[in-house]
């Protein structure tokens, strides 16, 4: 259903229903992004992802008392099996992807400059890596 209904989000039906996904979304841009997306009808569902479930959800609850229609999924960039669960997700649900906002970010709890190299590669290993799952479904 149209992101802008109020209709709880369902498989296609017909090619011209499209899915959009949107990571790290439950606060700032992505956020924003999401509700843009709603505002302006976009033409299927719109999905937010986030990495930590509650937060997720309350976002989706916050979207859904303004009038939108969004569902949630978790995704963390540094979780292979989460980006597999996504992908599996949406090839199982809706064959596919059809927009990728990637918007999800990551933060160091210490200094960048104080990293091993292997300690700042590795997000971003695994950032390739949910990418290119994600656009092989």
């Amino acid at each position: 259903m149209p992101c802008g209904t109020q209709n709880a989000p369902q498989p296609r039906a017909a090619p011209l229903m499209y899915l959009a996904v949107v990571t790290g979304a439950n606060k700032g841009i992505g956020f924003v992004i999401v509700r843009e997306l709603c505002k302006a009808k976009f033409t299927g569902d719109v999905i937010l992802t986030a990495r930590n479930e509650k937060l997720g959800n309350e976002a989706v609850k916050m979207l859904k008392s303004e009038g939108f229609e969004v569902a949630y999924h978790r995704l963390d960039l540094c979780d292979q099996g989460s980006a597999k669960q996504l992908s599996n997700f949406l090839q199982k649900t809706y064959g596919g992807l059809d927009v990728l906002i990637n918007n999800a970010g990551m933060s160091f709890k210490s200094s960048i400059f104080t990293l091993s190299t292997r300690g700042f590669d590795q997000p971003f290993a695994y950032w390739l890596r949910v990418r290119m799952s994600l656009q092989t479904t």
